[in-house]
């Protein structure tokens, strides 16, 4: 079972004890990351420091709920 597997993060949240409305999936992949934790039902957080480039695409497509430069950004929030 691998990203983009709705199961996987299903799966994790079981495993501790909330459900997938309640977490949320970081990555730098939209065409995993995101995509995963659309699929799976968390809000998303897209960072730009690493794989997906500020001018994909594909990011609004898949619409992920933030966007953000880079990691510590999530912190600062």
């Amino acid at each position: 079972m691998g990203k983009p597997s709705a199961d996987h993060p299903r799966g994790g949240a079981g495993r501790l004890g909330v459900r997938a409305a309640e977490t949320v999936m970081v990555g730098d992949r939209i065409e995993t990351d995101v995509a995963m934790g659309k699929r799976s039902g968390l809000a998303t957080i897209l960072v730009l420091s690493g794989i997906t480039r500020p001018d994909d695409p594909r990011i609004p497509g898949l619409a992920p709920d933030h966007v953000i430069r880079s990691d510590p950004e999530i912190f600062c929030r």
